[in-house]
């Protein structure tokens, strides 16, 4: 297996970063994906409420394109996401860094799943710093990361089982969330019952 450090294959640059919290504008220029946009999986996110605000800079190449992954690098729960379509002129919070990959080369979503397997964890567990106590993960460690080259056909399959088992996991939650009402509707029922006996 050949193996090629992420750096070689991928423009890797901070999010937008801001002095003060970022103030929000109804009608401002840009938008700022944060981890709050997220759902809890940090699979798909909510640019319906996304925060609106205008910059204290402009940030004109700071805006998100799709086919960018966005990599979490502060906090204990490090995740990778391949940005799909985006809203216009939304740019990313300054606690990613946002990976531009070659397209022709490697996909942006078998590039976030790979950025998310345990051994990737371990790698950035082991290497990332701390920052008043919370891990931290530098550029520097970010772009040793060493990514498998494979052909895109077969990045193509992984994507494709990943987005299948996801699926799954869904369907699995939402047939137990029904299971648990059922059961709760049935021993509330049978509760009222015996009372009224």
């Amino acid at each position: 297996m050949i193996y090629i450090k992420l750096s070689k294959i991928a423009e890797i640059k901070p999010g937008y970063m801001s002095r003060r919290e970022v103030p929000y504008s109804e009608n401002g220029a840009y938008a700022i994906l944060q981890i709050k946009d997220f759902n809890e999986s940090r699979t798909q996110v909510d640019f319906a409420h996304i925060t609106r605000f205008n910059p204290d800079s402009h940030c004109e190449h700071q805006v998100l394109s799709k086919g960018d992954v966005l990599f979490l690098g502060k906090g204990h729960k490090n995740f990778a996401f391949s940005v799909g379509d985006v809203a216009p002129s939304t740019v990313a919070a300054g606690y990613f860094f946002v990976l531009r990959p070659d397209t022709q080369k490697f996909l942006p979503e078998f590039l976030a799943w790979y950025l998310n397997q345990p051994a990737v964890k371990k790698y950035l567990h082991k290497y990332s710093g701390r920052s008043v106590h919370i891990p931290v993960v530098s550029r520097a460690v970010l772009e040793n990361i060493e990514v498998p080259v494979l052909g895109l056909a077969f990045q193509q399959n992984i994507v494709a089982l990943d987005r299948l088992l996801a699926e799954e996991e869904l369907l699995c939650h939402q047939l137990h969330e029904k299971r648990r009402l059922l059961l709760e509707a049935a021993c509330l029922k049978a509760v009222s019952a015996e009372a009224s006996a």
